[in-house]
C-alpha cells in the first residue's frame, strides 16, 4: 500500500488527471479501509475481546479522511481551474505584445519613409 500511495502522489505527477487519479486511488483505499473495519466491528477477533470501540473510532477516522481527501481534491481542481485561466490569459498577453510590437514596427517603418 504505501508504495501505491507514494507513487501515486509523486511529484512529477503535477497535471490534473494524474492528481486526480492519485486522490481517487487514495479514496478507494480509505473506502477498502473502511468496510474491513466495519466487517469487523461485527465479526470481532474470535478470543471474545470486543474490537467494536478501536474499530468504530477508526472507522470514523476513516471517514474523516474520506471527507478531508474530497475536500482537498474540490480545492485542488479549483486551484487547477485557475491556474489554467491564469496560463491561457498570458497566452492571450503575450500575443497582444507581439501585435503590438510588429504594429509599432510598422508605424516607424513608415514614419521613417
Amino acid at each position: 500500500m504505501a508504495d501505491n500511495e507514494q507513487s501515486a502522489i509523486a511529484p512529477e505527477h503535477t497535471d490534473a488527471e494524474s492528481v486526480n487519479k492519485a486522490i481517487a486511488n487514495l479514496s478507494l483505499r480509505v473506502a477498502q479501509l473502511e468496510k474491513g473495519a466495519a466487517t469487523a466491528a461485527v465479526v470481532g477477533d474470535g478470543d471474545g475481546t470486543n474490537l467494536r470501540p478501536v474499530l468504530s473510532e477508526a472507522l470514523m477516522n476513516l471517514k474523516t479522511l474520506r471527507t478531508i481527501l474530497t475536500t482537498s481534491a474540490s480545492e485542488l481542481e479549483e486551484s487547477l481551474n485557475e491556474l489554467a485561466l491564469t496560463k491561457a490569459e498570458n497566452q492571450k498577453l503575450k500575443y497582444q505584445i507581439k501585435h503590438l510590437k510588429r504594429s509599432l514596427e510598422a508605424e516607424e517603418s513608415k514614419n521613417a519613409a
